[in-house]
């Protein structure tokens, strides 16, 4: 087992490049936050970093898949659920001796696959857990171009997002205003799991996208601090009327003018957002989960 201090070392770099997809959002967290710990055992991990609180996200690895790390269109991944059985077993082994520590340092964790929470609820029970689906945009390294996702009615194709229309919209925001963090918590369907502070720092410290009308916010899309998509919101009297797909089109094209893959989660009851996302070109990756533990687990 390790137990240390540290960036992502090349060696941790090495055992994440085994299975990018599942280590998208741990690359994310910590690309610009450091590691607090690093808890190891054979091919699994647990990575302590802090942002709205200390979060544990764990990985496990299974060393016979192997693919490459800029994801492309025709790239494939095993799904956590098709692992073989001897994988899970012993990812379930390290994966206990790695919460006995966990024990002392946190109570939050993410990038939880399911028979990851079956191991946590082994050690405790779930004060709260949400499930998702991630999925992911098969497309790095560079923008949108000719025989990409973009069509004809793309609005950074056509400009159609631009200047006023006859119902009085403006064009998409280059990025919101941080000052916008208390109206989009106030309207966010998840004030449980945010607070104005974590939008406001998001709002500073990466991409974002938003629609006026009239003056007003009345859409937009922001990141998490993965670095997935999310927020994407529409306020209710602006609904149907293909706002929420220019913000999210205009966060794919801005994610991957970074050179980086694009991903994010969506609950599975939210059928219309799940159609939106893959109407869009987005993948399914897995289902994973954010947690956290009731006491006496600390």
């Amino acid at each position: 087992m390790l137990f240390l201090r540290a960036m992502i070392t090349e060696e941790i770099s090495r055992l994440l490049e085994i299975d990018p997809l599942q280590a998208l959002p741990i690359r994310g967290f910590f690309a610009t936050r450091p590691i607090r710990h690093v808890l190891r055992q054979g091919n699994s991990l647990v990575l302590f970093g802090k942002s709205d609180y200390l979060w544990g996200y764990l990985y496990s690895a299974e060393p016979a898949v192997s693919t490459p790390w800029s994801v492309s269109p025709g790239a494939t991944t095993t799904p956590a659920t098709a692992l073989p059985e001897t994988h899970q077993k012993a990812g379930k082994e390290e994966l206990t001796e790695l919460l006995r520590e966990c024990r002392r340092i946190t109570p939050y964790f993410a990038n939880v696959q399911p028979w990851m929470a079956n191991v946590l609820a082994a050690s405790g029970s779930f004060e709260w857990k949400m499930d998702t689906r991630r999925l992911y945009f098969p497309f790095s390294s560079r923008e949108p171009a000719s025989g990409d996702i973009v069509h004809q009615s793309d609005p950074w194709k056509t400009g159609s997002w631009q200047g006023e229309d006859p119902s009085g919209l403006t064009g998409l925001l280059p990025s919101i205003d941080p000052g916008k963090a208390r109206f989009i918590q106030d309207n966010s369907d998840y004030k449980e799991y945010t607070s104005t502070e974590y939008i406001q720092e998001r709002l500073e410290e990466d991409i974002s996208s938003g629609i006026l009308r009239q003056g007003e916010l009345v859409a937009w899309g922001l990141t998490h601090d993965d670095r997935s998509l999310g927020f994407l919101h529409v306020l209710s009297s602006c609904r149907r009327q293909g706002l929420a797909e220019g913000v999210l089109r205009d966060l794919v094209r801005k994610r991957c003018a970074r050179g980086e893959t694009p991903f994010l989660n969506v609950e599975p009851r939210n059928q219309a957002s799940m159609k939106l996302v893959e109407k869009i070109g987005f993948l399914p990756d897995r289902t994973v989960s954010w947690v956290k533990m009731n006491p006496p687990w600390e």
